[in-house]
């Protein structure tokens, strides 16, 4: 029974031998150009913010207090609130990174080329924290003519609010 084993063993490795020879004399196609890589990864980061501006401003600002009188033009002027305001705040400016493309792809030396849109701003913001870490504050509120005299702080709020509008768009 051992001779009919070696027998069999070694007409298996010559099949195998010559079956290997002929698949691996047989020419591969080249391989194909390797498609380009998705933006996926880049495309979930969204913005990437490459530079904090500081921003610091002192704003004047002053509202007149005026009652219309009917049936004229004209208009009786009770007083003024003027503000001054010292307003901080930040601009981000960033780059949207899903707007990214490909302008070079290189297989061989395996590098990219990304282009990527102008940077513009991301976020601009008046701090409105604590004056000791850095926030905006007002400086000085002060009412003149009739404006102290009458109830109610109605004219103060719509100043100041005036005055931090002011200060949210120049940022």
């Amino acid at each position: 029974m051992q001779r009919f084993t070696f027998p069999a063993l070694l007409a298996g490795a010559a099949l195998v031998a010559a079956a290997s020879w002929t698949l691996g004399s047989r020419r591969a196609p080249p391989p194909a150009e390797p498609p380009t890589p998705p933006l996926v990864a880049v495309e979930s980061m969204g913005e990437l913010v490459s530079v904090r501006v500081r921003y610091a401003n002192v704003i004047e600002f002053s509202q007149k207090m005026t009652q219309d009188i009917p049936w004229t033009q004209w208009e009786l002027r009770l007083g003024e609130t003027r503000v001054l305001l010292v307003a901080r705040g930040d601009c981000l400016v960033g780059t949207d990174l899903r707007a990214a493309r490909y302008e070079q792809v290189d297989a061989a030396a395996r590098t990219a080329v990304l282009a990527l849109p102008a940077p513009r701003t991301v976020s601009a913001r008046v701090d409105h924290g604590p004056r000791e870490r850095g926030g905006s504050y007002f400086h000085a509120l002060q009412g003149s003519g009739l404006e102290p005299l009458l109830p109610g702080s109605a004219h103060r709020m719509r100043a100041i609010d005036a005055a931090l509008r002011i200060a949210q768009q120049d940022v």
